[in-house]
């Protein structure tokens, strides 16, 4: 997994990288399985279509969205806000967790069984 840099928040995306490495390690998968790169749009295009069956998901701009789409057959982007929920499956607290997400606001939640 790559964690790309972002123009306007660098730290914030390495930070979360380092807190993704440090969750992974708890749960017995090796940190090393997470890198950050802080690149220029241009050679983050360039580096996902480097990968084109690998899967890419990608939060922020529509206009940013649209550049990396033009790469990335396989990405999934949330353009709209900054809540995103990945689950295997609906827990008490996830189902706690979407409910207070929905209220903040406009939001999807897609469930696969």
């Amino acid at each position: 997994m790559v964690v790309l840099s972002r123009s306007n928040t660098s730290q914030h995306m390495f930070r979360w990288g380092v807190m993704l490495r440090e969750l992974l390690q708890k749960e017995g998968v090796s940190g090393d399985m997470v890198t950050y790169v802080c690149a220029s749009i241009g050679h983050q295009r360039d580096l996902i279509a480097s990968f084109p069956d690998s899967p890419c998901y990608f939060t922020g701009s529509r206009e940013i969205a649209t550049k990396l789409r033009e790469v990335s057959s396989k990405l999934l982007s949330s353009t709209g806000g900054p809540n995103t929920m990945i689950a295997s499956k609906i827990t008490p607290p996830m189902e706690e967790a979407i409910r207070i997400s929905s209220c903040i606001e406009h939001s999807v939640c897609i469930c696969s069984v």
